[in-house]
């Protein structure tokens, strides 16, 4: 009778939250892409 998320509180919480996580992570993981490539554009010389 105890499934569901805790009565699906989880799963209001996260319909509510989700959207803001993902835009944080895919915010992270591109500012990660954009240093890679600046550290290797600033070791490897201009182009």
């Amino acid at each position: 009778m105890f499934t569901g998320g805790c009565f699906a509180v989880g799963a209001v919480i996260d319909l509510f939250t989700l959207g803001g996580q993902i835009d944080q992570f895919n915010t992270s993981e591109e500012l990660k892409t954009i240093r890679a490539s600046a550290t290797a554009a600033h070791v490897d010389g201009p182009s």
